[in-house]
């Protein structure tokens, strides 16, 4: 009895500190609504933004079970190309005021990935 009730204390104390840890990048729903809200997309765009995000997470998932473990060098490099492809892709359907807004929106995620970079203890990966 009492080796059960510490091992539910156990994994009542982990889960805790799990949910508690933040994402590391929002959902694509939020991406969705961030960009909405920063380039003020239309009905129109924000369905092509969804059909992106959607097309990109299919991308990541079939890369994620082809890469070999433990190679992160290749695996950030595709990443960034994909981040590359979506951007350009967003791009596409965007006015030029809005390409503007954009690009300042890539220099601040770019910055904050770098602050969460130097936060991890380090630079690149």
């Amino acid at each position: 009895m009492k080796q059960t009730i510490i091992t539910l204390l156990f994994a009542l104390f982990v889960t805790s500190i799990i949910s508690a840890q933040p994402r590391m990048r929002p959902n694509r729903d939020e991406q969705v609504e961030e960009l909405t809200k920063k380039l003020s997309l239309n009905e129109e765009q924000v369905s092509k933004v969804k059909i992106f995000f959607e097309e990109q997470e299919k991308e990541i998932e079939k890369m994620r079970s082809t890469m070999e473990p433990g190679d992160f060098g290749a695996m950030r490099e595709k990443f960034s190309s994909m981040q590359k492809n979506l951007d350009d892709k967003i791009e596409s359907i965007l006015t030029d005021e809005q390409k503007i807004k954009f690009s300042e929106y890539k220099i601040e995620r770019e910055k904050l990935r770098e602050e969460r970079r130097k936060s991890r203890g380090g630079g690149r990966w």
